[in-house]
């Protein structure tokens, strides 16, 4: 597996966005020229935040990423490809990918928390991934905000801060005291100082963590109990090492002592096999699973 990345911001451009993904595809296929035979290729995945409509490939205006509003993701990547190309969310793409690279180790009902700009999951569900009616399921944080009665005067569930870690953990710490010299225009980077900072044993680092994971750990309580599952996989870009204790210690702690029938399971809350590469791949298990996973006739997918 060859590895291409650029890193793009919430606000960028979409024109300079889908020009960066067009150069990324293009190194990525140069790079996988001596491995990959002709005959073997199966096409493109793309991995993006939802919603989306997947019969179109548009994203349709993530609540983070604004910038993106109705963006006609698969029509310009088909100018630029060709060969089949798939657009998936970002979290049932991670579902795919954990699927088809966690093999048996994930031969299993089982839900995907997706730590991203914002939390998503993905579902896999009866032997296959569940995308729903319109292949946006999983929309994660309106249920931590609905489990946390955070609701707005008009009744809307809230956009919880805590659904968006890079921004909220070195908001909290800061606020709890910690200070990230030279992180000031960088969420990321801001995110992963408080990460290094709570795996050295900083108390409002750690402290922000799990203010930040209690949340999320409240949305999981509602996929477990509504689903009846008993494994939460954990992963995505800011499910680094530094904080995948926090989230796993908090998150397996709601799941299992607060469900209703918490007397009659375990809830297993296990780390992704593909963490921060999880969207990447599992674009890329979307073509394989398209393409070679049987499943009973339904609704078929756009």
């Amino acid at each position: 597996m060859c590895t291409c990345t650029r890193t793009v911001s919430a606000d960028i451009d979409p024109a300079e966005f889908v020009a960066q993904a067009v150069e990324v595809g293009h190194e990525a296929l140069s790079k996988a020229r001596g491995a990959v035979q002709p005959n073997g290729f199966l096409g493109v995945g793309g991995a993006v935040p939802g919603p989306v409509d997947i019969a179109s490939g548009t994203v349709l205006g993530p609540p983070l990423m604004r910038a993106w509003q109705d963006l006609p993701l698969l029509y310009l990547l088909k100018e630029h490809f060709p060969c089949p190309v798939l657009i998936e969310k970002d979290s049932l793409a991670a579902a795919a990918g954990e699927r088809w690279i966690g093999r048996d180790r994930r031969a299993r009902d089982f839900a995907y928390l997706y730590l991203g700009t914002g939390v998503g999951s993905g579902l896999y569900l009866n032997g296959d991934l569940y995308r729903g009616v319109s292949a946006n399921a999983g929309e994660f944080g309106q249920l931590c905000a609905l489990a946390l009665d955070r609701v707005a005067a008009d009744g809307r569930p809230e956009i919880l801060p805590e659904c968006n870690p890079p921004v909220s953990v070195p908001r909290f710490a800061e606020r709890l005291g910690l200070r990230t010299a030279g992180t000031e225009h960088s969420s990321t980077e801001a995110y992963r100082a408080v990460g290094r900072a709570a795996a050295a044993g900083h108390p409002a680092a750690t402290a922000a963590l799990r203010e930040v994971a209690r949340a999320v750990g409240r949305g999981a309580l509602g996929l477990v109990d509504l689903l009846d599952i008993d494994l939460i996989v954990l992963g995505g870009p800011f499910f680094t090492d530094d904080v995948a204790d926090c989230y796993l210690e908090e998150i397996g702690r709601a799941v299992n002592e607060f469900p209703t029938a918490r007397r009659l399971r375990r809830v297993h809350v296990e780390r992704s096999v593909l963490s921060a590469e999880a969207a990447a791949v599992g674009a890329a298990s979307t073509l394989f699973h398209a393409t070679f996973t049987p499943r009973l006739k339904g609704r078929e997918r756009g």
